[in-house]
């Protein structure tokens, strides 16, 4: 009985599938899917105990799966619409429906009868065929990732046709020598900026940045990320170049 498991586990994996370009950590996706599909087992087991059936408990929890993952969408795309004069696009109008659509689920596995060996044989080739086609975008991904990764190295090599200081030149100074002067380069890591601060969390920053302009320092107002992470943001700015590979 995997279905209900694979339609709890295909919006986790769409949603890294879809974003791994930006980023998002492979550790941070598992956890999302160690929770979702540890919450369905929980929810299947509680299922079969109380229907004394399997497949007739995975039915439900599907159900319930697909309903649970599918209100917030559906309520962004009716929020404040009416039909017929009817305010439709409220939670409480919306969780009735889904509350007899989980009924509804259950009645018809109850009365499934022998077509329920069918739909249960249907509902785990859809939901297996959903989750092999975001495991596939992840895999290609990584294969085009692995593979410019790889390019952008043998370029950085040829391209390359000077040599290191020797450690121990770059220690002698002739006397006299002029002292370098010290660098500190700061970095506000998951610091929001100027405009994320104030639309989103009411926190006018201004004073701090106008104590930084008085002080010399010159301040990006309109400025945003170029990476998402940390890792990624570092080795651009320490390079000097962007990570266009």
């Amino acid at each position: 009985m995997l279905h209900p498991l694979l339609f709890a586990a295909f919006p986790v994996l769409y949603l890294y599938a879809h974003n791994i370009q930006e980023g998002v950590s492979l550790g941070g996706m598992l956890r999302s899917l160690g929770i979702v599909i540890g919450a369905t087992a929980i929810l299947f087991v509680i299922g079969v105990l109380l229907l004394r059936d399997h497949r007739r408990a995975g039915l439900v929890v599907s159900a319930l799966v697909v309903l649970f993952f599918s209100y917030g969408h559906v309520y962004s795309a009716v929020q404040g619409r009416r039909i017929g004069g009817i305010a439709v696009g409220r939670h409480a109008v919306l969780i009735t429906l889904w509350i007899l659509l989980a009924a509804a689920a259950l009645v018809a596995s109850v009365r499934a009868g022998k077509r329920l060996y069918e739909l249960t044989t249907v509902l785990n080739v859809v939901a297996a065929g959903l989750v092999l086609i975001n495991l596939f975008s992840v895999f290609q991904y990584q294969v085009r990732s692995r593979a410019a990764e790889r390019a952008a190295f043998q370029e950085s090599e040829a391209g390359f046709e000077g040599s290191l200081p020797d450690p121990d030149e770059v220690r002698r100074r002739p006397a006299g020598a002029r002292t370098p002067p010290d660098i500190y380069y700061f970095i506000f890591d998951t610091y929001g900026g100027e405009v994320g601060l104030r639309e989103t969390f009411g926190f006018d920053n201004t004073p701090f940045l106008r104590s930084l302009e008085s002080r010399g320092f010159y301040v990006a107002h309109r400025s945003t990320a170029n990476y998402p992470r940390t890792s990624l943001s570092l080795a651009s700015s320490l390079n000097m170049e962007y990570l266009d590979f």
